[in-house]
């Protein structure tokens, strides 16, 4: 299993700059992301009236004041432009949500992925229900943009060996939005295991995180409230609320859920042994279950963005695992290619949008309930179109070696 950079495209093909594909990718999500919040009451289009006690609730209540990134880019476009508060937002989330396609994008081509896979991990990323559906959500989203960026940057510039500002960088969004520092021991591992560092530069790159953190922690940091550590209780406190609970954790990655994780079964100890891919199995093995454990324990975990952080490592996973098997699948689908196979999948996504229907008949959260049950419903497709013929040509494959071995 390895990348495959060989691939040429027709973006280098007509000399295009490699970087105007991730963004025009981009910048029709984030219009399909405006169109789609355009048909739930977006609060893009509330008042300004109501926007001010937005902002005031995000510089008042921690721990939301403790992070002035948003606000204060916010205040200096009405400075300087004179623009209303909600146009400023669309413009700072905006930027990020630019700058995290592309930068998404070139993290998966230092990973060794060819363009056409990168695009396609950047698509999976960029389609996913937390960012489709919920970046035009202030003031719970102002921050998050700005930590899955700062990841991204973080893990790109440990692949380009610039550790110290990968540590900075991972400093940077930490200010932004704490939580990231849950994915300090990551970032630790994946310098030390990909990057030329003495042992004088890993302790620098190692404190800085905590010297920059720590000494802005002096200054903000405010008790927690108390409720913050009963919410498993709320998430639960009824079958309503505990499907809105289970229904958040499944949608937040849909059938990258299974992609990912049969990666790390089938694949998972070829990818420790390579130092570049192991910082990504090691973070899937560890991040996920301890992000879902604090979503589910100590936030609403109906807020389906919380469980997002790490996308870095399933995507590139799910990219890995159709790569590995991409010969049994194109098999499979060559075989059955043609009005079957095409009832076929017709049939499962029928199937995976009445099963997400009887399972979860409400998610109202967000709005978009028949969008996001139909979205649901997709992803079960997905994952039953992928699961089925991946088994279907492996045990073809298993049943010609033994009788291969018996005729020998």
């Amino acid at each position: 299993m390895t990348g495959d950079n060989t691939d040429t495209s027709s973006v280098n093909h007509w000399h295009i700059p490699e970087f105007m594909l991730p963004a025009g990718i981009t910048l029709f999500f984030m219009a399909l992301s405006y169109y789609l919040q355009q048909h739930t009451g977006t609060e893009l289009a509330q008042s300004e009236e109501i926007w001010i006690k937005k902002i005031r609730m995000s510089m008042e209540y921690y721990p939301f004041s403790a992070r002035y990134f948003t606000d204060y880019s916010m205040f200096a476009l009405r400075t300087l432009l004179g623009l209303q508060n909600k146009t400023c937002f669309f413009i700072v989330q905006g930027s990020l949500f630019l700058a995290l396609g592309v930068a998404f994008h070139t993290m998966l081509r230092a990973l060794g992925f060819s363009i056409k896979s990168a695009t396609l991990g950047l698509i999976l990323m960029l389609a996913s229900y937390p960012i489709l559906c919920a970046f035009t959500l202030p003031v719970h989203t102002y921050d998050d943009f700005w930590q899955y960026l700062a990841m991204v940057l973080v893990f790109l510039l440990i692949l380009r060996d610039r550790p110290v500002w990968a540590s900075v960088v991972f400093a940077i969004g930490a200010l932004a939005r704490e939580p990231i520092l849950l994915f300090y021991p990551i970032l630790l591992y994946a310098a030390f295991t990909n990057c030329n560092m003495g042992r004088r530069d890993r302790v620098i790159m190692a404190l800085i995180p905590i010297a920059i953190y720590g000494l802005y922690a002096l200054f903000t940091f405010q008790q927690p409230e108390e409720v913050r550590f009963h919410n498993f209780d709320k998430n639960f406190l009824n079958p309503e609320w505990a499907k809105n609970s289970v229904f958040s954790f499944i949608i937040s990655f849909g059938f990258v859920w299974v992609t990912a994780y049969v990666a790390l079964i089938a694949l998972g100890k070829r990818l420790m042994e390579d130092a570049t891919k192991s910082w990504v199995a090691l973070g899937a093995a560890i991040m996920v279950p301890l992000i879902t454990v604090i979503t589910f324990t100590m936030t609403l975990a109906r807020e389906t963005r919380i469980f997002f952080p790490p996308f870095v490592f399933l995507i590139p996973l799910t990219l890995w695992v159709f790569h590995e098997y991409r010969e049994q699948l194109i098999w499979y689908y060559r075989k059955y290619y043609g009005l079957l196979g095409l009832a076929t999948a017709i049939a499962v996504t029928w199937f995976g949008i009445k099963a997400a229907r009887v399972l979860f008949p409400s998610f109202d959260f967000r709005g978009l309930v028949e969008f996001t049950q139909v979205y649901l419903g997709i992803h079960i497709a997905l994952a039953l179109l992928f699961l089925i013929p991946l088994a279907i040509a492996l045990t073809r494959q298993m049943f010609e070696l033994q009788h291969s071995s018996r005729t020998s």
